[in-house]
């Protein structure tokens, strides 16, 4: 009885192993692209900030030669 029990189970937990082991990776996928997404964030203002410096810099050298 228990081995007949046994070969209709096992199956399914292995499926249900299986999926828990897909759903753990991606939990672990979601959190590294939530992380690299805000680090994209963080990088993308950075270069505007930069961007803007230079231009304001450029800018005024150049109204400086004008006058």
């Amino acid at each position: 009885m228990k081995t007949a029990l046994d070969k209709w189970l096992r199956p399914s937990m292995d499926m249900v192993n299986q999926i828990t082991k897909k759903d753990r990776e991606i939990n672990k996928l979601t959190k590294n692209n939530e992380k690299l997404n805000k680090e994209n964030k963080k990088l993308k203002n950075e270069i505007k900030l930069k961007n803007r410096t230079f231009f304001q810099k450029v800018k005024g050298k150049i109204s400086r030669i004008i006058k």
